[in-house]
Order: C-alpha cells, then sequence, then structure tokens
C-alpha cells in the first residue's frame, strides 16, 4: 500500500480544501463550511470533498456523550466510514500514536479524564493539526506535549 498524500498533488488538494474550511465556527454536528462543524464532521467533510469517501452519515449524539457512555464512538465512526463510505481502493490503516505522524493522517486525542476518543484532526506537518474546537472552530494548532499525551492513534490514508 502507498501513503495516499504521499502525492504531492494529493496533499495540495487536499491542503487548500482544509484551509478553505478556517474560521468556520464551531457548531455541535455539524459539517457546513463557513457555517459549522464540529471535530469529527470537518474530517468528514473534508475526506468526502476531496473524494475520499462517497458519504458522511453520523447519527444524532450528545455533546456531552463521553462522559455518559464507556463507547468510543468517534474510534466506531472512523471503521464504518472506512468500512462502507470509502472510495475503492482507499484504505483507512490504524496506527500507535508513538509512531511517526505524516501530513494528511487523521489524529484523535482523548481530551477527557474518561479515557475515551472524543477529538479529531487532521496532521499538517511540522507538528501542526487543523481541527474544530469551541470558541476558536477550525483552526490550526501546534501539537504540544499535552495534545501528544492525550493523542490516543491516528489513521493513515493510504490506496492499494
Amino acid at each position: 500500500m502507498k501513503k495516499y498524500f504521499e502525492n504531492d498533488k494529493n496533499w495540495q488538494q487536499f491542503k487548500e480544501i482544509l484551509f478553505s474550511w478556517e474560521g468556520t465556527p464551531y457548531r455541535h454536528m455539524q459539517m457546513v463550511k463557513g457555517r459549522g462543524a464540529d471535530c469529527t464532521l470537518f474530517v468528514g467533510a473534508v475526506w468526502k470533498e476531496v473524494g475520499l469517501l462517497k458519504d458522511v452519515v453520523f447519527e444524532y449524539y450528545d455533546p456531552k456523550w463521553c462522559f455518559k457512555t464507556k463507547e468510543e464512538r468517534v474510534l466506531k465512526s472512523i471503521f464504518q466510514h472506512s468500512q462502507h463510505y470509502a472510495k475503492e481502493g482507499v484504505v483507512l490503516t490504524r496506527h500507535k500514536k508513538d509512531e511517526p505522524l505524516f501530513r494528511g493522517d487523521l489524529v484523535v486525542f482523548a481530551t477527557t479524564r474518561t479515557g475515551l476518543t472524543n477529538h479529531a484532526g487532521v496532521y499538517l506537518g511540522e507538528n501542526k493539526i487543523i481541527h474544530a474546537v469551541p470558541r476558536r472552530g477550525v483552526s490550526t494548532c501546534t501539537i504540544n506535549d499535552s495534545w501528544r499525551d492525550r493523542m490516543t492513534a491516528f489513521f493513515r490514508v493510504e490506496v492499494v
């Protein structure tokens, strides 16, 4: 298998799409560029826009879901979308958090004491991610030690 974003043309196209979302406000259960997005639906929307996913399907989830269940909803959704909605020939592979990141990787985090994976973003390279967060919306940030400690895994888009 080959990394999809190793191809500079694929990466440039995806990067343009990612940054076209910058400034979109954070809105729970939304994925409309310029209007609102939450972290997981932002990732789904940009993957769909670049053509990696055929569709993005989410059932309603409470904004505080990670305090009310032990279910790994973010991880479950990633697996479902990669199995049922990925474009033919596209494979999403899970990696351990201590492996080297590559541009375009989907990074996931546990930001609460529950330890459940409840946040997602896209790795841009140079220790930066783009994600949707309350109060800042879709924005970039540096992955500092705090973010690294909270990372639970990452997923790489590959092609067969």
